[in-house]
């Protein structure tokens, strides 16, 4: 019986990838996928939803 989903699990363990990187340090997602080894099309969803809940902030860059 899992208590919490692989999305859930997913997202505490970019929380704390993210929460190890120096304050205020723009993190690309690649590179959050890369360190994590969470899908990139998968993490970007799960970081809309922490972002709307005010657990991480973004920003869009333009290349």
């Amino acid at each position: 019986m899992n208590i919490i989903s692989k999305a859930g699990i997913y997202g505490i363990k970019a929380t704390i990838y993210l929460a190890s990187q120096p304050e205020a340090t723009l993190i690309p997602i690649s590179r959050i996928s890369e360190a994590t080894r969470i899908p990139f099309h998968y993490l970007t969803k799960i970081l809309q939803d922490l972002r709307r809940g005010n657990i991480v902030t973004s920003i869009a860059l333009i290349n």
